[in-house]
């Protein structure tokens, strides 16, 4: 028995087929409209604090202008208070039946 080992003994590797790779436009697609959905979330966060001394004497009783600004930022306040909520709820709603569909859900809301 010998321990030289010819060419022919060893064992060679193949590398496996790498998966499936999703086109990378397709993740730009995703990296956009989220990117997209998120800016005009913001937006419409910033404009509506950003008229708050303008449009909190309009909604709230005339007389006590401090009263009324400080209820018009509670309001605003309960948007980002109830995001992590509505986050759990429509997101167990996507995980079970589809994100389009809660989606469309939230867009009817």
């Amino acid at each position: 028995m010998s321990l030289d080992a010819s060419v022919s003994d060893k064992t060679t590797f193949e590398i496996p087929p790498s998966p499936a790779r999703v086109y990378d436009y397709k993740i730009w697609q995703v990296i956009g409209a989220s990117a997209v959905g998120t800016m005009i979330e913001w937006y419409d966060f910033y404009i509506f604090g950003s008229l708050a001394t303008v449009i909190s004497p309009l909604f709230y009783p005339p007389g006590n202008d401090s009263l009324a600004l400080i209820a018009y930022l509670s309001t605003f306040a309960v948007g980002f208070v109830v995001r992590p909520f509505g986050a759990l709820f429509f997101g167990r709603i996507g995980d079970l039946v589809g994100r389009k569909y809660a989606f469309l859900v939230t867009l009817l809301i």
